[in-house]
């Protein structure tokens, strides 16, 4: 550490400290930035000259103080350069001013009474320092640019609109003319993309004279917009900034936090229930977590095996649980699935709870083959499965119908007990009944009509004794010739009548078999509890020729 000094270069009021150091890269100077309670901020470096010396004050007359130093261009060549204060305690890059002493101290001071910062250097000669030579360096005649005001404010402004223009005017209150860069003028800082100008300057304003500039603020953001309107020119201090503030509508208040919600259980299982019965439901409790008052919007159970028997009362206070009944109506057997949502307020709305139940419930299959022909008289034969779904362990009765006219079907066993496992067999038989003679005269006319097989030899018989029996009419009763002949022609009438009977209208009988045909035998299947009954059926086919 070379020199030291103290100045409020951040204009708070604080004291600040300013050091030139030399270290590996070389001298510069050291901001340290006053606390105003002894300490300091974090040191700041900026590059200097070739000496470890500096000189404080107001180069540029715009009412901030800068840093002045010696420099070298590293050809032999010195001057003094400064680097510009920006009022806030950092400094822009340095700016050369003009021949000075190769080495030695600096100060500065208004040394010819212009009201203008001057400059005194010393030299070093054979290694001591002496006065006996000094440079000093009056600064002549330069432009000053100022602008007003500065800063330029815009109050709020709806974000994504253009307010009215603002004039900023900039004034040369140097005494030399300023040559400006007028396409360069800009801006710069953090929101400078939120600010647009436009400007009646000339490239060259007089001593004296003035300029304005319009600026507009158009917000993309929310809250306070910060940027400096940028005016290069041809002397210190270049370029001229002038800061802008713009205000965006304050942002909106953060939403309210979102519910916290849990449900328990995640996952609910039914006991095994009748398909279209309805069993007991199961609870849901919902917890408000949270610490804002919980809403509950919606609980819907799909698909339809599942229903909710009643929601959460609203609203749910912090701290407060509700339940949710839910209830299990299967409409198939087997295991089914399905899923109860609740939407709310909660961050992670909408919830879901797995549910899952067995329907009980059997179903009826022809084991084997579904399909026989018989011919008349003969029995056919089938084999039925019957199986549990769900569990379903419960006794089935069993019967059948569907076979022709005077056929007899029965199942084996005709009740079967499920254990709601396996599958258990029935077997199913038609008996049919054979071609033959009919009796229409028992119990009452007509009733229970009924085919009977006639063996031939009984039918032979029969007409022989009608033969016998003409035959004694004739030889008895010959004055009676017309009545027996009448007689015996009704009895052979008869015999041969009865020994056709049995013909019929069934499709393939050709008019002597009226069970022929094809029919559905349907075998049914019925388990009742309560007021529900579960009926189930299987479809045989008989063909009888």
């Amino acid at each position: 550490m070379f020199a030291i000094a103290t100045a409020d270069v951040n204009h708070d009021g604080k004291l600040d400290l300013i050091a030139a150091s030399v270290g590996a890269s070389g001298a510069g100077e050291t901001v340290l930035l006053g606390n105003g309670d002894g300490t300091f901020q974090s040191p700041i470096d900026y590059p200097g000259g070739p000496n470890p010396t500096f000189a404080i004050g107001d180069v540029n007359g715009d009412g901030k103080l800068d840093l002045a130093f010696p420099s070298t261009d590293g050809l032999g060549h010195f001057f003094v350069s400064a680097a510009l204060g920006n009022g806030d305690g950092t400094f822009q890059s340095p700016v050369t001013f003009g021949a000075a002493a190769p080495n030695g101290a600096i100060v500065a001071g208004d040394f010819n009474g212009d009201g203008k910062l001057d400059f005194a250097l010393t030299n070093v000669v054979n290694g001591a320092s002496t006065v006996a030579t000094p440079t000093t360096l009056l600064q002549g005649l330069l432009p000053v640019l100022n602008g007003s005001p500065d800063p330029l404010v815009f109050p709020e402004q709806a974000i994504g609109t253009t307010s009215a223009p603002q004039t900023v005017t900039l004034t040369n209150s140097g005494t030399a003319a300023a040559s400006i860069a007028v396409s360069s003028i800009g801006f710069s800082g953090t929101n400078a993309g939120e600010f647009s100008q436009t400007n009646n300057c000339t490239s060259t304003i007089a001593t004296g004279a003035s300029c304005q500039l319009n600026v507009t603020f158009t917000p993309t953001a929310f809250g306070n917009q910060y940027a400096s309107l940028s005016i290069p020119y041809d002397a210190a201090g270049s370029p001229k900034l002038l800061g802008l503030v713009g205000s965006g509508p304050a942002p909106p208040p953060p939403p309210p936090p979102p519910a916290i919600v849990t449900v328990s259980p995640s996952t609910v299982t039914f006991p095994g229930q009748y398909v279209g019965t309805s069993g007991l439901p199961q609870t849901v409790t919902v917890t408000n977590t949270g610490t804002v008052t919980l809403a509950v919007t919606a609980v819907t159970a799909s698909p339809a095996d599942f229903g909710v028997l009643s929601s959460c009362g609203n609203p749910v206070a912090v701290g407060s649980s509700c339940t949710i009944g839910v209830f299990f109506d299967p409409t198939a057997g087997g295991t089914r699935t399905g899923t109860l949502k609740i939407t709310d307020n909660a961050g992670n709305s909408p919830q879901t709870v797995a549910l899952t139940g067995s329907g009980l419930d059997f179903s009826m299959t022809p084991s084997s083959v579904a399909s026989a022909t018989v011919t008349a008289g003969q029995t056919a034969s089938y084999s039925i499965a019957v199986a549990p779904a769900g569990g379903f362990a419960a006794n089935v009765a069993l019967s059948c119908s569907g076979g022709p006219a005077g056929s007899a079907c029965a199942v084996s066993p005709s009740t079967i007990a499920l254990s709601g496992a396996a599958a258990q067999t029935a077997m199913v038989t038609v008996k049919t009944a054979a071609n033959g003679w009919l009796l229409p005269f028992r119990g009452g006319w007509p009733r229970d009509v009924r085919y009977r097989q006639t063996p031939m030899i009984l039918t032979l018989a029969a007409m022989f004794l009608l033969m016998v029996v003409a035959s004694l009419f004739w030889w008895r009763e010959q004055n009676l010739v017309w009545i027996r002949v009448v007689a015996f022609a009704a009895l052979v009438t008869l015999g041969m009548t009865l020994t056709s009977c049995g013909g019929g209208s069934g499709s393939g009988g050709g008019g002597t078999n009226p069970q022929a045909g094809t029919y559905t035998i349907s075998v049914t299947g019925n388990f009742t509890t309560g007021s529900t009954t579960l009926t189930h059926a299987a479809k045989l086919t008989l063909v009888v020729q």
